[in-house]
Parts: C-alpha cells; structure tokens; sequence
C-alpha cells in the first residue's frame, strides 16, 4: 500500500510487467489481507495524514476509517464503506473477514470493531 499516495501499488514478482498504481480514492491504505477467494481485503484511515499521525500519545483515534475489497484479476474494487470512528474505536489499520463478518483493528487502542458489511465470495465490484 502506500499509504500517503492514496494507493495500492502491484509489482511483478518475476519481472515479467511493469509495477500498476491502484489509485484507492480518499483514504490512506494501511493493511492488505489476502483472502481464499483471491481479493484483496483493504483497510485505512480517513483524513489529513498529519493529524492521523498527530494521534499517536491518544488511546483511541478518532478518524474515520475505509474498507475496500480489490480483485485483482478484474482489476475492480468494490464500493468502499466509510466507517466512523466510535468512543472505543477509529483509525482502522487492519481488516479480516471471519464467517462473512468484516473485523477491523486499529494501529492504537486494544479493540476491535465488528464492520457493519456483510462479505460474502460474490461481492459485486465496480471496475474502474
């Protein structure tokens, strides 16, 4: 990810193409979690990167955070879903899918949040 451009950079691993910027719309990618079905499972935080970062001496962060899933052989991403911080969560660096429930972990606090999505294997993506 990278996460001050905005985007999600995929690079050969044999050298065969050139790397491929993913630009990922308004929100600094954090974390990638590959899962079974071949997609890419992305979290990230909403906002001025100076004051995500100015979060760090707090306990919970109160930014918004993103979820997008990417499928790479489409070259599609999936609507994003905004999620708002809470009082115990914000700031979300990291997303698993766990029985069809999205599960996000922030890069401060001890919580996770359970998304209000719903992930199955036939999400339907718009290509961009």
């Amino acid at each position: 990810n990278a996460w001050t451009n905005n985007a999600l950079w995929i690079l050969s691993r044999n050298g065969r193409w050139a790397a491929m910027r993913v630009p990922l719309g308004d929100f600094h990618p954090d974390n990638i979690h590959w899962q079974h079905d071949g997609t890419l499972l992305i979290a990230g935080e909403v906002g001025n990167a100076s004051k995500i970062l100015s979060c760090g001496p707090q306990k919970i962060c109160g930014t918004p955070s993103m979820l997008v899933v990417f499928k790479p052989v489409q070259d599609s991403t999936a609507t994003p879903w905004f999620i708002p911080p809470t009082t115990h969560f914000g700031a979300a660096s990291t997303a698993i899918r766990y029985h069809g429930k999205c599960w996000l972990s922030s890069f401060l606090g001890d919580r996770m949040i359970e998304a209000p999505v719903i992930l199955t294997g036939n999400n339907t993506g718009t290509t961009r």
